[in-house]
């Protein structure tokens, strides 16, 4: 199951790319493998043009990658949400215009978009 959610996450990568939401190695993304372990884009990589193998398995309690390579410098954020809301199987943190200007403006101390 959740290696279905990986490849359909590396589609939704090449996606964002080329709608250049996560311009060079900006941004990064990740998938919830189970209650111990998701799946997060490995640092320094185009996200336009990412494949399964440069996604890292990280453990969410801890933020620790057992391959020993780097995975995103917001790793914590995600490890986090996962964390907070059991029912979250994905996390994509973009670039765009817009939500750079809705972070801008919005007050409330949450902002929870649900249905996309």
């Amino acid at each position: 199951m959740w290696q279905e959610r990986l490849a359909q996450l590396v589609t939704t990568c090449h996606w964002i790319g080329a709608k250049g939401w996560a311009p060079a190695t900006g941004g990064n993304m990740s998938v919830r493998q189970d209650e111990t372990w998701c799946w997060l884009s490995e640092s320094g990589r185009d996200k336009g043009s990412l494949t399964t193998e440069d996604f890292l398995q990280v453990e969410i309690a801890s933020n620790k990658a057992p391959s020993g390579r780097k995975p995103s410098a917001e790793t914590g954020l995600h490890t986090l949400v996962y964390r907070l809301f059991p029912e979250a199987n994905v996390v994509l943190h973009v670039h765009t215009v817009n939500a750079t200007v809705l972070s801008r403006i919005e007050k409330s101390a949450t902002l929870a978009l649900q249905g996309y």
